[in-house]
Parts: C-alpha cells; structure tokens; sequence
C-alpha cells in the first residue's frame, strides 16, 4: 500500500480526531476518492474508514494510538456524517423517552424508536420489547402525572447518554443516568441505566444537576 504520513487537526471528543495530511500526495490521484487505513497503536493494529485521505478526515481512534496510518484499500466515512448520526441518536433517545415516560405512550415509543431487539439490563424490568411495555404501561397507571427533565445529553459512537431528573407523583425524585446503545439507524437496541433519589438534605450546596 501506499504510505500517507498525517497530523492531528483537532480533537472532536474523547475518541474522534480529524487527521489532515501533511502534504498533497499524487498517488492518491490514481487509488480513487474512497481509500481506508490501518492505524497503528499499542495495543495492536485496527482497521477504520475514511474518505479521500488528501483531505481533512474524521476517525475514531483507540486509547493508546501512536499516529501511524497506512493506505489499504477502498472504503470511506465522512466526518459530516458521523457528526450527524451523533446528533441524530440524542434526539431520538430523548424523543423516545419523551413519549414513553412523558405521553405514557410507551409501545408507539418502541414501535418508532427501537430497533429489531431491545436489550434490557435494568434488573427491575423484563427484557425485550414486550418487557418494556408492560413496565411502562403499568408506570403510567400507578403514576399518573410521572414526568422527566432531560439536563444534558451526550453521545459518542453508537452510545448516547442522558442525564435526567425524573419526578414520580407521591414518589420522590430521581437523578437519572440513562445510556443507550443505538444501530447504524439510529435505533436503540440496548439500555442501562443508574438511578439516585434526590435527598431532602445535602452534605453541599452543589446540587445533583
């Protein structure tokens, strides 16, 4: 393969940099606009995409990565779309949490959000879909008037976070980490979550959000 030599153009989060060539390379002229890599690193050798390695281009990278990257054959990813998926997968966790815990609409909610399985690994709910929906069919009906406040919304790969303030009626409320593991589509296949009730009182002023 080809050889390209590249820098770091800046860092996009914890695991997606933009790598730009140091230089135009002639050869790349003739291998075509899609070309794919091999990166180098200390914990082995790992296959990513890319587009046209003449131009600036987004990749995710392992922990560990030293720098070398090396032409291999034929395939692209571009930064605009990975840009774009993250985007997409924090609006649709928040929309299909919206109407399943806000609208008690929890089946229309898998029904438009999940994808071909759900992975459940809350230990208070059945897994799968069916699971799913009698939890939160029944939430609604022990619950009327139940609501969450989304504070922050994170997403990295096919992994998007939301951080949470529920309120359940005659309950308490709950500090929520929700995370969620979305397919290429943007549908979620796999939840965890961690829940805290907010105390009446506070070792500081600081607030849980």
């Amino acid at each position: 393969g080809v050889e390209v030599k590249f820098r770091i153009q800046r860092l996009l989060s914890a695991s997606l940099i933009v790598f730009k060539p140091l230089r135009q390379y002639p050869e790349c002229q003739n291998l075509g606009p899609c070309n794919s890599f091999r990166l180098r690193h200390s914990i082995g050798d790992d296959t990513r995409q890319l587009g046209n390695f003449c131009q600036p281009t987004v990749i995710s990278f392992p922990f560990g990565f030293k720098g070398e990257v090396h032409h291999v054959e034929k395939i692209a990813q571009m930064e605009e779309r990975s840009m774009s998926n993250l985007e997409r997968n924090k609006r649709n966790v928040m929309a299909f949490y919206d109407l399943m815990f806000n609208q008690c609409k929890p089946r229309q909610a898998i029904e438009q959000y999940a994808g071909a399985t759900y992975t459940q690994h809350n230990p208070g709910v059945a897994d799968g879909k069916a699971g799913f929906i009698a939890y939160f069919e029944q939430a609604a009906l022990d619950y009327p008037g139940k609501h969450v406040e989304f504070i922050r919304a994170i997403a990295e790969g096919n992994l998007a976070v939301l951080h949470c303030k529920q309120h359940w009626p005659d309950d308490h409320t709950w500090a929520g980490i929700d995370i969620f593991r979305l397919d290429d589509a943007g549908k979620i296949v796999e939840h965890w979550d961690v829940l805290q009730i907010v105390p009446d009182k506070a070792e500081n002023a600081n607030g849980m959000f």
